[in-house]
């Protein structure tokens, strides 16, 4: 579904800021929810898009709410000129290892990804909001102060998009 964004007093898209606006309590509830024996984590992520051919930075938060599902809301901030292309994720990951060795991972989750141009050569009604779904799988270390990790993710939307990321947990 394509939405065409319209900037309100916040500068976001209006699907945009509807979408910050769960994102925050979802993560607040998430925390409350989680056992206590699960630590959150901050998490910093480069990497490529490659369709666009372009490169990102992203962060985010890393919640284990049980031995094998994790919950990583985060969002990634794609270099690309003219416009501000950027995502808000709210990531589930399934641990499908033994606990030895590095964890692998598949997840899934919903994407809101916004487009807005701010290039006066390009017209503003490019600027587009779409609803996707994120399909990833990747690898990483499981303790540690620094928790090494990568994987490559598959956002489903009308404008579908492939990455690769590497990032550090901390």
């Amino acid at each position: 579904m394509t939405v065409r964004a319209t900037p309100g007093p916040a500068g976001l898209p209006a699907a945009a800021r509807g979408m910050v606006g769960l994102f925050i309590p979802v993560l607040l509830i998430l925390l409350a929810a989680a056992p206590a024996r699960a630590k959150l984590h901050a998490e910093v992520r480069g990497g490529y898009y490659l369709d666009t051919k372009e490169g990102m930075i992203g962060g985010g938060a890393y919640l284990p709410v049980s031995t094998r599902w994790d919950v990583n809301p985060n969002l990634e901030w794609v270099f690309v000129g003219g416009f501000d292309y950027y995502n808000l994720n709210l990531d589930v990951h399934r641990d499908l290892s033994d606990g030895t060795g590095p964890s692998l991972w598949l997840g899934a989750g919903p994407t809101l990804i916004v487009v807005d141009v701010n290039d006066a050569i390009r017209p503003r009604d490019r600027d587009r909001t779409h609803l996707g779904l994120n399909l990833m799988a990747g690898i990483g270390g499981r303790r540690g102060s620094l928790i090494p990790f990568a994987q490559f993710k598959l956002a489903l939307s009308d404008d579908s998009e492939a990455s690769l990321a590497a990032g550090v947990r901390f």
